[in-house]
């Protein structure tokens, strides 16, 4: 398995060793051979995935997450640390939970879950969910 963390902002949620503990287990349920990926994990504030929204995406919004899926093992997956402390006051969740859920929800991305419609929305959630649940976050 062979990915790196990159940090574009000041704030930390989890220790990044910590975090990375977290990402081997996630990588570990959702996928058969985690070794053979190439995965990137970018932290960034709200004007910077702004900015990524909007040229690649065409949203004017921050997001919480984005995946750059180049093929089956190699992604960038672009977190805005920013908007997870937003959600956190707003769903009422931990700053970490809050990250975690949007790791397992960008690794659901890459994996080719997509959240389009309600319905895949839906399904995508109960998946991190279940996930979460799993490793007793």
């Amino acid at each position: 398995m062979s990915w790196v963390t990159i940090y574009k902002t000041k704030k930390f949620i989890i220790h990044p060793k910590v975090l990375k503990k977290f990402i081997n287990k996630i990588l570990r349920k959702l996928f058969k051979k985690p070794n053979k990926l190439e995965l990137s994990f970018v932290f960034v504030d709200n004007k910077y995935i702004s900015e990524l929204n909007k040229k690649f995406l065409n949203k004017k919004n921050p997001t919480d997450v984005l995946c750059f899926k180049y093929d089956d093992y190699t992604a960038d997956i672009v977190i805005s640390v920013e908007q997870i402390i937003k959600n956190s006051r707003i769903f009422k969740t931990s700053p970490k939970w809050e990250l975690l859920f949007v790791l397992v929800h960008g690794l659901l991305h890459f994996k080719g879950m997509d959240d389009d419609t309600e319905q895949k929305r839906k399904r995508m959630y109960n998946a991190a969910y279940k996930i979460l649940n799993e490793l007793k976050v």
